[in-house]
């Protein structure tokens, strides 16, 4: 049978991977593999005949700067300035995670149900763009085809510095109230320590008032201390300035003046106009991965999403986790919702999923392709569709799908999946 992996997340329910559909490369007959499910069924007796050594390269951990995504599939020739491909690194058979859900998982679940009426499904928004070209109509074009679709919010990620050809979330999201109508805007995340509070706090507020009320501000520690003097910024007492941050933008959203002093920044008689149109403020959500960040995010955020680079298997103990906090603090967990970013890809092929969704992730990341086994999901229709139904049982609020290349087909697909609309 097929064998089953979701990087971790996983139950025997689960299928391998795959990529969206139609695939030139597929039809160019760039596809040797064998099925996944074939070639790990055979694996064990042709490595003892031919004493073979499957070979798979390390890359980086997350480092705290995201890129993107773009509509071409990366390492082919798309265009001028468009990579070109390189060969992939042979497979190896995956490791058999470990159970995740007991066999029961879906025993509460009601599978008749569409996915779309049991958590909200955001999608990601085309902001880098691999021949090095921006494609604002492809990108206003998908926009406003999500929204049609019924996805609930459209989202970004920051990165500032780097190879990658990447519109920043702050002009990206300006642009992006003015695509749309109805679908919530964020980015998800901020490296918050970069920014002035004070800037921020304006560019939000307009970014906001431009929407409608739609904007969502997700931010984030970051995780590259070394690259703060960059920005004029310092590494000293991070956490503390990054909370105070935080309290400072809030105060410019919903006081005139602000009427904050704190231990780095000294508001009491800033003020801003004009406030966000949200009453009283626009969300601020939390990116957090270690448990003393989880515990931050229940005492200062609106909500936490997990990173999309964060591995799955990780992320019940964590839900469990900010609950058990939230239920601590006496917060209410309706007004705390709970999200994580998703990095999947839908194909039949599975070999030719696995191997894209591996280019793609040593692309962004550059670095180890292994990773993106432990952090993202593949396989049929079918298959993301359960897969997707498991995250609702986990009582996940909300989902960030995160296609990484074939934008729009799998825009098109992932709503087929999922009965939006």
């Amino acid at each position: 049978r097929s064998v089953t992996h979701v990087s971790g997340f996983l139950s025997p329910m689960f299928p391998v991977c795959t990529t969206p559909g139609p695939s030139p490369r597929a039809e160019r007959g760039a596809d040797s593999l064998r099925p996944v499910g074939s070639l790990f069924a055979g694996m064990t007796g042709r490595l003892r005949r031919r004493g073979a050594a499957l070979r798979a390269a390390w890359i980086p951990a997350y480092a705290g700067m995201t890129v993107g995504y773009a509509k071409v599939s990366l390492w082919e020739g798309g265009g001028v300035g468009g990579p070109r491909r390189r060969p992939s690194p042979p497979l190896r058979p995956p490791p058999t995670p470990p159970t995740i859900f007991p066999t029961n998982a879906l025993a509460g679940a009601n599978p008749e149900m569409a996915i779309a009426d049991q958590m909200k499904l955001g999608i990601a928004s085309p902001h880098i763009f691999a021949d090095g070209r921006v494609d604002a109509p492809f990108a206003a074009a998908f926009a406003r085809r999500a929204e049609e679709l019924g996805y609930a919010s459209l989202w970004t990620q920051e990165r500032v510095t780097g190879s990658p050809t990447v519109l920043h979330p702050i002009t990206f999201l300006a642009w992006l109230a003015g695509q749309t109508s109805r679908a919530r805007i964020g980015v998800s995340v901020l490296v918050l320590p970069r920014h002035n509070p004070v800037l921020l706090a304006k560019h939000a507020a307009d970014i906001d008032q431009l929407s409608g009320g739609r904007l969502v501000l997700g931010v984030g520690l970051g995780v590259n201390a070394a690259e703060l003097p960059m920005y004029s910024a310092t590494a000293e007492r991070r956490v503390s300035r990054f909370v105070e941050q935080v309290q400072a933008i809030r105060a410019l959203w919903t006081n005139t003046p602000a009427g904050f002093s704190g231990e780095f920044y000294d508001l009491a008689k800033a003020n801003i106009e004009p406030k966000p149109a949200r009453k009283p403020h626009p969300p601020i959500i939390f990116g957090a991965n270690a448990d003393a960040a989880l515990a931050r995010s229940v005492r200062h955020a609106d909500g936490w999403m997990g990173a999309g680079s964060s591995t799955l298997d990780d992320f019940p103990r964590k839900v469990a986790l900010v609950r058990s906090l939230l239920d601590d603090a006496g917060r209410d967990p309706a007004s705390f919702p709970i999200s994580k970013r998703l990095y999947l890809a839908i194909d039949d092929d599975e070999p030719r999923a696995l191997r894209r969704m591996r280019e793609w992730w040593g692309y962004y990341y550059g670095g180890n392709p292994d990773n993106a086994e432990r952090a993202a999901i593949w396989g049929s229709r079918a298959k993301i569709g359960e897969l997707l139904h498991q995250w609702a049982e986990l009582g996940v609020d909300e989902v960030l799908l995160n296609p990484v290349y074939d934008l729009d087909f799998h825009a098109e697909a992932l709503a087929e999946v999922t009965g939006l609309g």
